[in-house]
């Protein structure tokens, strides 16, 4: 799901990085390298959108601890709660029906409103 890209790459960046991890084959500490190279690129590209973040608020099992326990920067868990309060606020509040959200209330309209928030943001 959405909300477990980062927790995942995290993972991944943590196991792959070769400095911290018992000596390898060069060949494996290269092969790490260019994974982590990789990963991180792909990561910071969920700075782009802000639907990764939101996700993780409200999924259930992450929430704002899981920022807290990956000792992130006080003010990017700040940033996450306020951007997905103006989510809400600005997409859901005041809304008696949640399919008043979208025209039809399909789920292909569904789908289209998510992709157009991740292309957006």
């Amino acid at each position: 799901s959405i909300a477990t890209v980062i927790p995942a790459m995290e993972k991944l960046d943590c196991c792959l990085n070769p400095h911290t991890r018992n000596p390898y084959h060069p060949a494996i500490t290269a092969a790490m390298k260019l994974t982590c190279k990789k990963i991180n690129r792909y990561y910071s590209m969920t700075n782009l959108s802000s639907l990764y973040q939101i996700a993780m608020v409200l999924h259930p099992g992450l929430k704002l601890e899981y920022f807290r326990q990956q000792e992130w920067n006080d003010e990017w868990i700040s940033h996450a709660k306020e951007i997905t309060s103006e989510v809400y606020v600005k997409q859901y509040k005041g809304k008696s029906n949640p399919a008043q959200v979208l025209d039809s209330g399909t789920t292909n309209d569904l789908v289209s409103f998510l992709l157009q928030y991740i292309i957006c943001f």
